[in-house]
C-alpha cells in the first residue's frame, strides 16, 4: 500500500513495478554438473577462464567450494541471470563438461631413440599427426594433448589425452612410426666444421626446415667434439627420405665461389660500420664475409667533442645577439686514422653462390675502401642555436646532400638537436674544413 500525493504515489508505484520486473527477468537459474577434476581448468589461472565466461555471457556463475566438492562425485555449478544469459552460460558449460567427460588418457611406451623422429623438426611430425587425427592446431593445446618425457629423463612413456577417437588415431600413428625404425637407416656426411652453420641456421631454423622437408633427423656434431667425428653430420630416417635429403644438403655446403681482399686494419671498423656493410653484402649479393680465423682489430673509442666555443668559454644563449652568436661556434678536428688500431692488413674472404655475385661484392668493398681511406679526419661542429640545424639539412635533405657531394665528406646532423649537440663531419682534413665553412656561411646568411 502506497500512500501520499498522487504524483509521488504514481512514481513510487512505477519504480516498484520496474524493480519487480527486473527481479523476475534476472531470477532465471540453472545448474550444470561437472567432474570435480574439471573445476581448476574451468576457473583458469588467476580465475581468468571463469571471468571470461562471465563477461561473454553476462551471467552470474557460482562454483562450489572445495569442501562441497570433496563429498560428491560431481560438482554443481549454479547459474543466475536473464533467460538468455543463463541459456548461453549453460550451453557453454555443458559443451566443456562433455569434452572433459569424453576425455581419456592413454600412455604408450616407445623407445626414446624414436621420440625425435615422432616429434619431427620443430614439432612438425607430431603436429601433422594430431591434426590428421582431428586434434587442435594450437601449439599449447597440442602440447597438452601429447606429452613427451624430458630429453634428460630416463622415461620413455608418451602420454596422450583427448577424446577417445582422436586419442586412438594418434596412438595408431605413433605406433606405426615406432614400428618402422627397423627399416630406418643412418648415414654420415662429411661436412667441414666451418660449414656447420649453413646447416643449422639462425636459432636452428635451417635444420628444422630441412628435417621437416625431408622427414629426417639431422645431428650436427657439437663444437666440443674432437677427431674425425667433428666433421661427420648424421642423417637418420627412412632410406628413401635420407637419399632425397643427401644431395640437397651437399648442395648447401658445397664450396662456394670465393675471393680474398686485404683490408688495412685501421679502416676495418670504418668499412664494417657496426656490421651494416656485411648485412648489405648478404642482402644485395648473397655474399658472406669471414676473416680466415683472424680476430678483427680492437675497436678504439671514437673521438668525442668537447663542450665549449673556440675560445674555451661557454656557448652563447640562443637569445644572444645574432652577430655575436654566429661567431661563437665550437669546432674541433681530430685525426681519425689514429683512432682505429693496428698496422698491416686483415683478410676479407668473400664467399657467394657464383663468381658474378662475388665480383659485385668485391667492387662494393673497393668503393668503401676508397671512401674510408679518404676519411682521415673527424670534425665536430656545434652551433649555438639548435634551430639553425635545419638549415644544414634543407628541404628533403637537399642541402646536406649537396654539402656531402661538394666536399666528399660524410655529414651527420644529430637527431636530437638540443643545444650542445655536434654536427659530425668525416672526411679529409680539407673536406672537413670546407664543409664547416659552408655550414657557417649558411647560418650567417640566415641571420643576416
Amino acid at each position: 500500500v502506497i500512500r501520499g500525493p498522487k504524483r509521488g504515489a504514481d512514481e513510487a508505484r512505477e519504480e516498484l513495478l520496474n524493480l519487480l520486473q527486473w527481479t523476475i527477468d534476472n531470477s532465471h537459474v540453472a545448474s550444470v554438473s561437472v567432474a570435480p577434476d574439471q573445476i581448476p581448468s574451468l576457473i583458469g589461472a588467476g580465475g581468468r577462464e571463469m571471468e571470461n565466461m562471465r563477461l561473454s555471457t553476462g551471467a552470474q556463475i557460482d562454483v562450489p567450494s572445495r569442501d562441497a566438492i570433496a563429498s560428491s562425485d560431481r560438482a554443481e555449478i549454479r547459474i543466475r541471470g536473464t533467460k538468455k544469459q543463463v541459456e548461453d552460460a549453460k550451453k557453454l558449460l555443458q559443451e566443456r563438461a562433455k569434452v572433459f567427460d569424453d576425455t581419456i588418457t592413454r600412455t604408450l611406451d616407445v623407445d626414446k631413440k624414436h621420440h625425435r623422429t615422432i616429434i619431427g623438426g620443430g614439432g612438425s611430425n607430431i603436429r601433422d599427426i594430431v591434426m590428421k587425427a582431428g586434434g587442435p592446431d594450437d601449439r599449447r593445446e597440442l602440447a597438452r594433448m601429447v606429452r613427451f618425457p624430458r630429453a634428460d629423463s630416463d622415461e620413455s612413456q608418451i602420454r596422450v589425452e583427448g577424446s577417445k577417437d582422436v586419442v586412438d588415431k594418434i596412438i595408431a600413428s605413433i605406433e606405426a612410426i615406432a614400428s618402422q625404425p627397423a627399416n630406418q637407416t643412418t648415414e654420415h656426411i662429411e661436412v667441414a666444421p666451418e660449414k656447420h652453420r649453413l646447416l643449422i641456421g639462425r636459432g636452428g631454423e635451417t635444420r628444422r626446415n630441412l628435417e621437416s622437408q625431408f622427414n629426417v633427423g639431422i645431428d650436427v656434431p657439437k663444437q666440443t667434439t674432437t677427431g674425425a667425428a667433428r666433421s661427420q653430420v648424421k642423417l637418420s630416417g627412412q632410406p628413401a627420405d635420407v637419399e632425397k635429403a643427401k644431395p640437397h644438403i651437399l648442395t648447401l655446403v658445397k664450396d662456394q665461389e670465393g675471393e680474398t681482399a686485404l683490408v688495412p686494419r685501421h679502416v676495418h671498423h670504418a668499412i664494417a660500420d657496426n656490421g651494416q656493410f656485411f648485412r648489405r653484402l648478404r642482402n644485395d649479393h648473397k655474399v658472406t664475409v669471414d676473416h680466415a680465423g683472424q680476430q678483427p682489430p680492437p675497436k678504439s673509442a671514437a673521438p668525442q667533442p668537447r663542450r665549449g666555443n673556440n675560445n674555451g668559454g661557454s656557448l652563447p644563449l640562443i637569445t644572444d645577439d645574432a652577430a655575436t652568436s654566429a661567431a661563437n661556434f665550437s669546432w674541433e678536428l681530430h685525426d681519425a686514422s689514429a683512432a682505429e688500431g693496428g698496422d698491416g692488413d686483415i683478410p676479407w674472404i668473400l664467399r657467394g653462390p657464383n663468381a658474378e655475385s662475388v665480383a659485385k661484392a668485391k667492387s662494393a668493398l673497393e668503393r668503401a675502401l676508397q671512401d674510408a681511406e679518404k676519411h682521415t679526419h673527424m670534425g665536430f661542429l656545434i652551433l649555438p642555436d639548435p634551430r639553425a640545424y635545419r638549415l644544414v639539412v634543407g628541404p628533403g635533405g637537399s642541402q646536406i646532400n649537396a654539402i656531402r657531394k661538394q666536399t666528399g665528406t660524410k655529414v651527420s646532423v644529430p637527431r636530437d638537436q638540443a643545444r650542445g649537440e655536434a654536427i659530425e663531419i668525416a672526411g679529409s682534413r680539407e673536406g672537413c674544413e670546407e664543409a664547416k665553412e659552408i655550414i657557417l656561411n649558411l647560418v650567417k646568411g640566415q641571420e643576416q
